[in-house]
């Protein structure tokens, strides 16, 4: 079957149903695509999708470790309203309502709470405290993140290692169909291993914050709250970044910094992505970027000022307490920002995990294309994990077909918060535009300001973070990140993203790096195009237009 701009709903419905990749077909939860869509970006390959299925399981292992999930609900429903991620489209979706019914499970944290923190919004009136759960949750929640914290750590090491391992056993010639299918299996279950301490961690977080929020109101300086939040040793990120610097001033070899970092790059969180190890022209342009900046603007001494603003921060919000409220408001801060560097962290490992499981797919690929079980070895990523760990056969049907999907699914977009099924539309084969001009956008885009400061500079829509049409001190537009656009972030004067929440991946990056944020603005890749000059106010969240 092919598909056009005349393909009827009831055609797309019934396509989407009999396809791999579409697991919610009928359901009255709300969901969104903000904080899936940081990443999953756009629409899956089954290859792709497969290799995230676990992370349904991982969200419930989360819950259950922490005490908001009883363990009779472990096992993954077949009900989509009660599935906490889901796909549509192929593309990844959260349920925000069983989200916010964990966070009313939590001591501190509410369902409001969280939608506000996450995703940007809020709706009033929804759910409410179980309280009934709050017990559980004193009792288990810090075992669970003081065993979430051991653990993640103690995984650091060794997955980086069997990462560069898998790289290399597949880096020499004609590796065997039998060592591909174990590298892959094995990156797929480490990977399982990782997501639900990443979940937790991240859950833990979010309840940290809530009581930040609190505190921040309680001393009288709200303002300050996204002041307030920071690692103590900065995220992976920065790490990444402190790299790349020391690349700049020779300090460090290419090489030795892709065998370390070479697992990020553009749509990193997919397996038919190309990395960095496998195309480091980016990063070359980043080194030579990076040459041309003083000594002082290195990620250290940003780093450095932005934690003597953190401590500024931090007498302000502590001088109206009392010693009692000064103790618990440390704590608060420190595991805070502990537990800020412990998500990054383990999104970086379960990154890791994917590429290992991307060098093994591209590599079954090679070997199916020269057996003619499928005629191009890019063709695999339209085959599940499942399916490249089975017996070769002939794909080259299925592939046809799944290429139809592939094509349709991609041209479907879907709002980036829905109730239900969205209705599938397709997007036209000649795209129109809502704005013809820079002197058609409004005076003002607000979203939520979530790292402070104000700056001033050109906006630059950016697609890609290897795009080199981009100056120091231009203001960064976006429609989401991921950890590969930190490289870019650092030499922006300001982040301006579409989509996400004050604990989104871009919040989190630029608060480390000291960089004025405006995030879930929604409309800000299409409205700030064009325009000379803006002013960024991180605290406030409005982008005002100074030039067109």
């Amino acid at each position: 079957m092919t598909t056009d701009d005349s393909t009827s709903n009831s055609d797309i419905r019934q396509i989407a149903r009999d396809a791999v990749g579409h697991a919610a077909d009928s359901t009255n939860a709300m969901w969104t695509t903000v904080n899936a869509e940081e990443v999953l970006t756009g629409t899956m390959t089954p290859a792709t999708w497969s290799f995230h299925l676990g992370s349904e399981q991982g969200f419930r292992a989360g819950y259950v470790a922490l005490g908001m999930l009883p363990r009779r609900e472990l096992t993954s429903p077949k009900d989509a309203d009660q599935k906490f991620l889901s796909s549509m489209y192929r593309k990844s979706v959260l349920n925000i309502d069983r989200m916010r019914d964990m966070a009313d499970a939590t001591p501190g944290s509410s369902g409001e709470a969280l939608e506000e923190a996450m995703f940007g919004r809020v709706r009033p009136g929804i759910g409410g405290p179980r309280r009934s759960r709050y017990p559980i949750v004193a009792v288990k929640a810090p075992l669970a993140i003081r065993r979430a914290r051991r653990d993640l750590r103690s995984m650091a090491a060794g997955l980086r290692g069997s990462r560069k391992q898998a790289i290399r056993d597949l880096s020499i010639p004609a590796p065997s169909a039998t060592l591909a299918k174990t590298l892959l299996a094995a990156a797929r279950d480490a990977y399982d291993d990782v997501i639900p301490l990443h979940f937790l961690v991240t859950v833990a977080l979010q309840g940290e914050y809530a009581k930040i929020v609190a505190m921040a109101a309680s001393s009288r300086v709200p303002e300050l709250t996204m002041s307030l939040v920071q690692s103590p040793g900065g995220v992976d990120e920065l790490r990444m970044l402190r790299d790349l610097w020391e690349v700049s001033r020779d300090r460090l070899t290419l090489e030795q910094f892709l065998d370390e970092h070479g697992y990020h790059g553009p749509n990193e969180a997919n397996v038919e992505a190309n990395v960095w190890r496998e195309d480091p022209t980016p990063v070359r342009h980043l080194v030579d970027r990076y040459r041309g900046l003083a000594d002082d603007a290195g990620p250290e001494a940003i780093f450095d000022k932005r934690t003597h603003e953190q401590a500024v921060a931090v007498e302000q919000l502590l001088a109206p307490m009392n010693r009692r409220q000064r103790a618990k408001a440390r704590r608060v801060l420190a595991s805070a920002g502990e537990l800020v560097e412990l998500r990054e962290l383990g999104k970086s490992l379960f990154l890791q995990c994917i590429d290992a499981g991307r060098a093994a797919v591209k590599t079954l690929g090679r070997q199916l294309a020269a057996d003619g079980l499928i005629d191009s070895e890019t063709d695999v990523v339209y085959l599940t994990v499942d399916e490249l760990l089975a017996e070769a056969k002939n794909f080259t049907d299925l592939v046809s077909q799944r290429k139809i999907e592939q094509e349709l699914f991609a041209r479907i977009d879907i709002p980036t918060y829905f109730e239900g099924v969205p209705a599938p539309a397709i997007r036209p084969s000649v795209p129109t535009q809502s704005r013809t001009s820079p002197g058609d956008s409004p005076d003002t885009v607000t979203g939520q300001g979530v790292s402070p400061g104000i700056a001033e500079g050109r906006p630059r829509i950016v697609t890609d973070p290897g795009d080199l049409d981009f100056d120091d001190g231009d203001i960064l537009v976006c429609r989401t990140t991921d950890p590969s656009w930190a490289s870019l972030i650092m030499v922006a004067g300001a982040l301006v993203v579409d989509v996400g929440g004050a604990m989104s991946h871009a919040a989190i990056v630029a608060r480390e790096l000291g960089i004025p944020c405006v995030i879930n603005t929604a409309i800000g890749t299409r409205d700030l195009s064009g325009l000379t000059r803006v002013r960024v106010d991180g605290t406030s969240g409005e982008v005002a237009v100074l030039d067109r």
